[in-house]
């Protein structure tokens, strides 16, 4: 994509965009659920493009995760005695049938079916509707909202319904998608999320799991671990690049990839930005290293005493801090491979940085992102790059 310096990408310029369509009849908690998995106002009332009558689409440039929601989804039967249980599954086997005539970045990836665990009760004629879906192939979780507590009365009712319907292998999670807070004061903390991440996770096709680990904001550990892939896989490239290995030359080559590696562990936070704001972010880093670049690129020799020591110290600041699902392991370098080194040592000091200001924009709301963030991000970098302790 040729953008100009205010120009953004988007999420899925960088990932596939995973689909998953969530079912429910009205009141089940369909849109808290998805706020809270994929972030605050992603399916705000109103703002859904609407795909056909009974189907509006959520998306968000920073987040590569499209949701279809079945807002037309009823159960029973009208006042003729036709049934609406059979009108919702056509319209949503259509979609589904419809997005599996293209390539199957655009397939649906999963369902979600949510039932309120505090309104009525498991019918047959959901589980009929699950049985009929079930048949397609498509990965399919049913979803119990608004659990006050969690218990096995209404999970094992479900569970026998689908038996006798000839399902086993349909998972049921209990979710509570925001604290409840009760008059007088008293409060349960919500529960389930990260179990129905890691579930969904689990049974999407491999392909698309990055895209879905992106864009969920639940597990920041699944976060690092995906960043962590992306370092290696740069490594990889710089470690078998040819102009990577040349002295002079490889100082530029090592800029290009670091700028590709930021936008993609920019990406995994969320933080889809301007060309000229990923510029700056590289330019802090180079302007960091610019006294170190005749030990970093063109005496290798050095990198066995000096420099090996920063990247050391660097990863015991990453332990230190507490980076759950960080393998933090220094390769043995070849003299020929300064970029690859160089590399790790760049992705790891931007995933520390980027990391600290992810969790800020999430406390608190950020009016202009760039203006705000990256300021805060280059003086992080600044502070890492200088391998200090993290102060509190």
């Amino acid at each position: 994509m040729s953008a100009t310096d205010n120009e953004k990408v988007k999420a899925n310029d960088i990932f596939k965009t995973a689909n998953i369509i969530i079912a429910g009849i009205t009141g089940a908690g369909k849109s808290t659920l998805i706020n809270a998995v994929f972030g605050k106002d992603f399916a705000a009332t109103g703002k859904g493009r609407p795909v056909t009558q009974e189907i509006r689409e959520y998306r968000n440039d920073s987040v590569p995760v499209r949701i279809w929601d079945s807002i037309g989804f009823e159960i029973g039967n009208d006042n003729n005695g036709v049934s609406k249980t059979k009108a919702s599954i056509t319209k949503i086997k259509k979609t589904i049938e419809e997005q599996a005539s293209k390539d199957q970045v655009d397939h649906i990836h999963a369902i979600w079916y949510c039932i309120n665990q505090g309104g009525s009760r498991y019918q047959p004629t959901e589980a009929e509707f699950v049985k009929e879906l079930h048949t397609i192939g498509v990965p399919f979780i049913i979803i119990v909202t608004q659990c006050i507590e969690e218990g096995d009365e209404f999970v094992n009712e479900i569970n026998k319904l689908n038996q006798q319907n000839g399902i086993t292998d349909i998972p049921v999670i209990e979710v509570l998608a925001q604290d409840k807070i009760f008059r007088g004061g008293s409060s349960i903390p919500a529960f389930g999320l990260e179990e129905l991440v890691d579930k969904t996770l689990e049974m999407l096709p491999s392909f698309i799991k990055g895209s879905f680990i992106a864009g969920q904001q639940i597990k920041v550990v699944l976060k690092r671990e995906e960043c962590e892939k992306i370092i290696s896989k740069y490594e990889k490239l710089a470690m078998e690049g040819f102009w990577d290995k040349v002295p002079l030359i490889n100082l530029g080559v090592a800029n290009s990839r670091f700028k590709d590696m930021v936008k993609e562990i920019f990406a995994v936070y969320n933080q889809i930005l301007s060309e000229k704001a990923y510029d700056e972010c590289v330019s802090e880093v180079t302007k960091m290293l610019k006294h170190d670049q005749f030990s970093w690129f063109f005496i290798p020799d050095l990198f066995n005493n000096k420099n090996k020591k920063k990247l050391e110290n660097l990863i015991e600041t990453i332990k230190q801090k507490g980076s759950d699902g960080l393998s933090l392991d220094v390769a043995d370098y070849e003299k020929s491979t300064c970029v690859a080194r160089t590399i790790v040592f760049y992705g790891y000091t931007l995933l520390l940085a980027i990391e600290d200001v992810w969790r800020l924009i999430r406390n608190k709301k950020i009016e202009n992102l760039e203006s705000e963030v990256i300021p805060e991000i280059q003086r992080r970098i600044r502070y890492y790059l200088k391998c200090k302790q993290r102060r509190n």
